[in-house]
Order: C-alpha cells, then structure tokens, then sequence
C-alpha cells in the first residue's frame, strides 16, 4: 500500500495528477511511482465520471487517462477536460486494442499519446512529464 495517494493537502509547487484507470493494480503502482519524490500529489479515480467530476475542486496540472475504460467518445471525454481547463497536461495510456483510434485523434487535437506496452517506459514518461510541469510552477 502507498501512503503518498492519501494525501489531502497540496501545496503550490507540487503537481496536481489524476489518474483514471480501472485497473486498481496498475493504477496503485503508477500513483506510488509519481507522488514517491514528494513534487506530485496523484489522485486515482476508477472512473472517467469520477474523476472529471472532480476536475473543478482539485484544479489538476496533469490528467492521465486509460482511454480504454471510456465508454463515451473519447474526444468528448477530452474536449470536456479541455472545455474546464485548457492548460491541463493529458495524457493518454490506451492498450493495443485502441491504438489505431487513439493515433487519429492525437492527430486530430495534438494530445499525447502513448501505448501500454511497457510500464517502464510509461512511468519514465509520466515522470518526465512531472518533472516539466513542477519545473514550470517553479518558474511562475
């Protein structure tokens, strides 16, 4: 178990992530990577509901998305993020099945994408993409 997800306050220089993703196994492993050098405080979500409905109380830097448990347009879901708050940093994590749709709409919007196939490789990214977003709150 991870204590780092429990954490209930934040202050102004770490990183605010959500991470949506139904797998609770892999969800657990990426939120106690990310919030493990004290720069982030990641929240998971089960849900894409869920965690949108709380974009507006958590004010998230990053969004990261298992686009494979949405049930609903993937771009609506993503043009709601974007519709809240249009400097969110999203990431997408879709599995094989959804890469052909998920290469169209980064196309389409310029979100980032990724496939799952190496949770190394996801989690140096993710990390990579924390460390540029506390860089900039530094910065501010």
């Amino acid at each position: 178990m991870c204590f780092g997800a429990c954490m209930n306050t934040i202050t102004p220089l770490q990183v605010q992530v959500f991470l949506i993703d139904e797998d609770e196994a892999r969800r657990d492993r990426y939120i106690c990577s990310l919030n493990a050098d004290g720069h982030a405080v990641c929240n998971g979500f089960v849900s894409v509901e869920e965690g949108l409905s709380r974009l507006a109380d958590k004010q998230p830097d990053i969004v990261v998305l298992a686009y494979g448990i949405l049930t609903t347009s993937g771009s609506a879901v993503l043009q709601r993020i974007r519709d809240h708050n249009p400097f969110i940093e999203v990431v997408l994590l879709p599995g094989p099945a959804y890469a052909h749709a998920m290469e169209e709409l980064t196309q389409l919007s310029g979100y980032t994408y990724r496939r799952r196939e190496s949770t190394d490789y996801i989690l140096d990214y993710l990390l990579t993409i924390l460390a540029r977003t506390w860089r900039g709150k530094r910065s501010a």
